[in-house]
């Protein structure tokens, strides 16, 4: 991770790609975790697959999705997706 530094030259050399790009509207408030759970709800994946994928435990998945429904105000776990899908947070799948 970089240390900011007064010149931005640099400062973003460790974003992974897709990652810098700009998000607005609810999912904003995303951490790029939740980012990475929301895309494995977009392609379909259980909460087990998705905590295989990402290395956590399922209670750990369970606790992202609770955050991401909090914070995009989210009624389900497919308007959840819809909504940072629209944002420009996650892309659809495929």
């Amino acid at each position: 991770m970089s240390v900011y530094s007064g010149d931005l030259a640099g400062y973003f050399d460790d974003v992974p790609p897709g990652q810098g790009e700009l998000v607005g509207g609810r999912s904003a408030r995303l951490s790029a975790r939740e980012c990475d759970v929301l895309n494995g709800l977009a392609v379909g994946e259980s909460t087990e697959q998705i905590g295989l994928m990402l290395t956590m435990s399922p209670h750990t998945v369970r606790t992202h999705l609770r955050n991401i429904m909090r914070k995009l105000d989210a009624r389900t776990r497919a308007h959840a997706v819809a909504i940072a899908m629209g944002d420009g947070a996650i892309h659809p799948p495929g």
